[in-house]
């Protein structure tokens, strides 16, 4: 892992001076989200994991759900 970090050095397509821009940019946003992925690499990574993770959830979902108590009404919570 440490050789490959390192051959990466210089040569990756993340632009620190530009990442701080869209950091600054973001923190004045009224809608500002609690985590941004900065770079590409990031969002192909990410939007492939949640993505993987969010069929996950579909396929086990009544799965899940049999955890409830029977005839139980949906409980609404504010996140």
């Amino acid at each position: 892992m440490r050789a490959n970090m390192a051959e990466a050095d210089g040569v990756q397509e993340g632009d620190p001076a530009r990442a701080a821009r869209v950091i600054r940019d973001v923190l004045d946003a009224p809608d500002a989200p609690l985590r941004l992925p900065l770079g590409a690499e990031a969002v192909r990574n990410l939007t492939r994991v949640y993505r993987a993770a969010l069929d996950d959830v579909g396929k086990w979902a009544s799965v899940s759900g049999s955890a409830d108590f029977p005839n139980m009404p949906p409980a609404v919570r504010a996140f």
